[in-house]
């Protein structure tokens, strides 16, 4: 036999797949260099793969750490270890003097551990507690919100001006010698919340104070769904509908990971077609998230459903927007059913008067013979009221027609384009 010659000859495969792993886990964070290559059988090696990437396998903040207790002077705070993922191994605490306003944040000396009591350095002033967690691939730090503002131990939150009044000058009108005094300057207030362009729009729970949750497992992540409940069974976002129809919408509150958020206070807004959006009512979330709102019937509108996190937050998570699309009432009449002699008809009709502008609404009037269609054969203005007349004469001697309105979408009119049920005149 040939030396170069094979009993059994079999072509080696052009190509080949496969795969590899490598776990990432157990680098430290940072800059990586990755290359991957093959060799066959021959002991060729075939580099098939580089790439560089980035880990961070430090652990991951979830949620904030919470903060709660008696915030005055000689109480207690206490600080949950909010979630984590990462598997932290270690976890520690420490706690933050800021200022009034919760900013300007500073470590507060031997002060860690999961509970911490005020002092009087800490009267009128706000805490925030940070929880640092760590394992092999580093460490990270979350900050809960500020506290309350301390109290002290008469239970004030800020201090008393103890200075002794001074009688006022018999004359502080400014002169040469009397220089004018400036008015004191006034006590901030606290930043306006973001609306959003939501007219009346409030915090339902900005009363209750501090860092106050809105609902069990409140979460500044929160997520609303909505939707409009159809009578037939099935939801939608989108729904057409006569002027009479009520609809019902529903939805739930969850965190970010889609668990419930019970008992919270959601904002419902409408928006008028043409008009701005407004804040209309305040209703709860059951105990697993969800919430109903039922809308009286009315012209077209938008619907969506605003959340605030905590009694402090200053702006809102909002749901998709709902559209209800709703046809006006529009009527159509005729004065005679059949007609003779002169063959004139007197057509007349009513437009909802729900927000009809001053100058009134245009409608079409359109007629119907076998053969042609519905033809157009008028166009005209109704009264501000929403009432229109008008006469027709026939040319055809003999015949059956049919009538009808048309109201198209205009201006700021908050309705679909309208077409009334035709009605029908015998000539003979």
């Amino acid at each position: 036999m040939d030396p170069y010659e094979f009993a059994a000859p079999r072509p080696c495969p052009l190509e080949a797949s496969g795969e590899a792993v490598f776990d990432t886990r157990g680098l430290r964070d940072g800059d990586h260099a990755l290359a991957l290559s093959v060799e066959d059988a021959a002991g060729n090696v075939t580099l098939v793969h580089a790439t560089d990437f980035v880990t961070h396998n430090a652990p991951v903040s979830l949620d904030a750490p919470g903060l709660g207790g008696d915030a005055r002077v000689g109480g207690h705070l206490d600080v949950s270890d909010g979630r984590w993922d990462g598997a932290p191994t270690v976890l520690e605490r420490r706690w933050l003097r800021c200022d009034a306003s919760g900013a300007g944040c500073a470590p507060i000396a031997g002060a860690g551990g999961a509970r911490y009591v005020p002092t009087a350095a800490d009267a009128y002033r706000r805490l925030v507690a940070e929880v640092v967690a760590g394992n092999a691939g580093g460490t990270v730090a979350a900050r809960s919100a500020p506290s309350a503002l301390i109290a002290d131990t008469s239970g004030r939150t800020a201090p008393v001006d103890d200075t002794p009044a001074q009688p006022a000058p018999r004359d502080d009108r400014p002169g040469p010698d009397r220089p004018a005094v400036p008015a004191p300057a006034a006590a901030p207030s606290a930043p306006p919340i973001d609306t959003g362009g939501i007219g009346r729009l409030e915090n339902p729970v900005a009363r209750q104070g501090g860092h106050t949750p809105n609902g069990t497992g409140a979460s500044a992540q929160a997520r609303i769904s909505a939707a409009l409940r159809r009578a037939g069974g099935g939801s939608a976002r989108t729904v057409r509908s006569q002027r009479a129809t009520r609809w019902t919408a529903t939805g739930r509150l969850t965190d970010e990971h889609g668990r419930p958020i019970g008992g919270a206070r959601v904002n419902a807004a409408v928006r008028v077609l043409g008009r701005r959006w407004v804040a209309r009512d305040v209703i709860r979330t059951t105990a697993d998230g969800r919430f109903t709102y039922t809308l009286p019937a009315g012209p077209s509108r938008d619907v969506r459903f605003t959340y605030f996190p905590f009694a402090d937050s200053r702006s809102f998570r909002a749901s998709d927007t709902l559209r209800i699309d709703v046809f006006s009432p529009l009527t159509i009449n005729v004065d005679r059913r059949t007609v003779t002699g002169r063959r004139i008809v007197t057509i007349s009709g009513r437009v909802n008067g729900d927000r009809i502008p001053s100058s009134g609404l245009l409608v079409t009037l359109q007629g119907h013979q076998r053969g042609f269609g519905w033809r157009t054969f008028r166009t005209l203005r109704t009264s501000r009221r929403g009432t229109w007349r008008t006469q027709y004469r026939f040319r055809s001697s003999s015949g059956r027609f049919a009538f009808r309105a048309i109201v198209p979408r205009q201006g700021r009119y908050p309705f679909l384009t309208t077409t009334s049920r035709p009605v029908t005149v015998v000539v003979v």
